[in-house]
């Protein structure tokens, strides 16, 4: 069982979204009900988080679409001003640079799970990663890109013109509700 999100027990947001309102909303609206009927995605901030529930519950979902999703290098984490970090992060894995890369981050960390999961839970989810070529996460996203591939795990990553707006990802759903719509049943 993986840890929540959540740095503390106060919130735990993947226990809720997992356990909670996925049950709910699908006895609501009488869909999902299994990994096949279901599909995650986000953007930015949401796309981490929609890669990291399809990596700690690859179980549940046939697919995970990201976009621009917000992922950081370790360099990149421990070098965040303090001010920076703690607007993005809220001091929940550390405040200081030297212990920012601790077994709390890397359990949460995308480029950690992607080099040390096994390949075959990896390999569960369908994956597309989509983010612009001037989008501030570029880094994060390619070193995921080459993690995966380097591990053979099946993914489409598309890498197109834009930045981390709107306008881009407008595009992006556009793209991507035909595969998604492919790989329903």
């Amino acid at each position: 069982m993986f840890l929540s999100f959540s740095a503390g027990p106060k919130y735990l947001y993947e226990d809720f979204f997992m356990k909670e309102l996925v049950p709910v909303f699908e006895k609501k609206y009488q869909c999902g009900g299994s990994n096949e009927k279901r599909i995650i995605s986000g953007l930015s901030m949401g796309g981490f988080g929609a890669l990291l529930y399809s990596f700690h519950h690859h179980e549940m979902f046939a697919a995970c679409f990201a976009f621009s999703p917000g992922i950081r290098t370790n360099d990149e984490i421990i070098n965040l001003k303090k001010e920076e970090y703690g607007i993005r992060y809220g001091y929940k894995y550390a405040e200081y640079p030297e212990t920012r890369i601790n077994q709390h981050w890397n359990k949460n960390n995308l480029l950690y799970l992607s080099d040390s999961m096994s390949i075959s839970d990896l390999s569960k989810t369908k994956y597309f990663i989509d983010i612009g070529d001037d989008d501030f996460l570029y880094k994060g996203n390619i070193q995921l890109y080459l993690n995966l591939k380097n591990r053979k795990i099946p993914f489409e990553f598309s890498i197109r013109n834009g930045e981390h707006n709107w306008e881009y990802w407008k595009e992006s759903i556009k793209i991507a509700l035909p595969k998604m719509m492919q790989i329903l049943p």
